[in-house]
């Protein structure tokens, strides 16, 4: 009986929320193609998926002019289109003779932070593989890794939603305490609130108690804090070593703009400079950030190697579970309160 009420449960949810996203939430698609395979595949996108909507094309070398509903961009200028903010997906749409050019494809589509998918077939032909995904009627072959299925995005934020309310009671007098110790400490406000890069790329404004000096927004935005920075305040430097400072993003995670755990979210000014200089750094945004992360309790904290960083927020990204969320943050109860590279 139980079961049966939560497989009708989940039902129930699953056709809300699709219900919901056709009305208010279309997801934006990009095509990477422009020939008549492309204009096909996005017509029984549209078809079957009602919530999805074509909002380009991507013309590969080679393949002819034709009348497109959507707009159509060249594959050597899609760096310079400026599209990440106005595409949810990425859909590649080439015929099997063309499959020895993906490569080369999802590498130009790499200043796009979106998930990364290909059509598998049009035909209706089911194939079963664990990278394998089902949108509307097409099967979708994930080939950038992400975590944008039903599983995740409920069950991640049930649990991000029950740990954040839990903190924020639990520790609330003690946050009323740190809020004192902050605005005695030195003039100023008492949480400092900078903007980060989410998920999908989407820019949000992150909180922390304020653990320096006040400085110019611009100098805040580009400068790491560096081990004995002058800026700390007496009071700051206790935060930031036993990550005390980090309780106010809990209110991030109940607003849906971080997770309890994932990647760390980067400054924007760094993001631009991190996408040219680092392999796949992009792939780090196709999930939700974090307080807390795979690599912050393999001690890449801080200062700390960029590169490092990402191998491990990939690894993550991978190997997503509950049971890996949960090992996450024993470990940061354990042994990431007062780490070394906290400065």
């Amino acid at each position: 009986m139980l079961a049966l009420l939560a497989f009708g449960t989940r039902m129930q949810i699953r056709f809300s929320l699709n219900r919901r996203a056709a009305r208010r939430m279309p997801v934006r698609v990009l095509m990477i193609g422009a020939d008549r395979f492309a204009r096909r595949a996005a017509h029984r996108l549209m078809r079957s998926a009602p919530w999805c909507r074509v909002v380009g094309y991507v013309r590969i070398p080679g393949q002819p002019e034709l009348s497109l509903n959507a707009p159509v961009y060249a594959l050597e200028s899609l760096a310079a289109a400026g599209l990440g903010r106005t595409v949810d997906d990425v859909i590649i749409a080439v015929l099997p003779q063309r499959f020895g050019d993906l490569p080369q494809l999802v590498a130009a589509v790499e200043c796009i932070p979106v998930p990364v998918r290909a059509i598998v077939d049009v035909t209706g032909r089911l194939m079963t593989r664990d990278r394998v995904v089902q949108m509307g009627r097409l099967n979708l072959l994930e080939l950038g890794g992400s975590l944008h299925s039903f599983d995740y995005l409920l069950s991640k934020r049930i649990f991000d939603v029950v740990a954040s309310v839990c903190v924020l009671i639990i520790s609330a007098p003690l946050m009323m305490v740190i809020a004192a110790l902050v605005k005695l400490s030195s003039s100023g406000p008492i949480l400092f609130a900078q903007e980060r890069v989410g998920m999908n790329g989407k820019i949000f404004t992150m909180y922390k108690f304020r653990t320096m000096r006040v400085s110019t927004a611009e100098e805040s935005d580009t400068r790491w804090t560096v081990q004995n920075d002058p800026r700390r305040t007496r009071v700051g430097m206790f935060l930031r070593r036993s990550s005390l400072d980090e309780m106010p993003q809990f209110f991030n995670v109940l607003k849906g703009d971080m997770s309890v755990v994932g990647p760390r979210p980067e400054r924007p000014y760094y993001v631009r400079r991190f996408v040219h200089e680092i392999s796949r750094y992009n792939a780090r945004h196709r999930l939700n950030a974090g307080i807390t992360g795979w690599a912050q309790v393999n001690g890449l904290r801080g200062d700390t190697s960029i590169r490092k960083r990402v191998a491990y927020d990939l690894y993550y990204l991978n190997n997503w579970s509950l049971l890996l969320d949960f090992r996450i943050v024993l470990m940061t109860i354990r042994s990431g309160l007062f780490g070394s590279t906290a400065y």
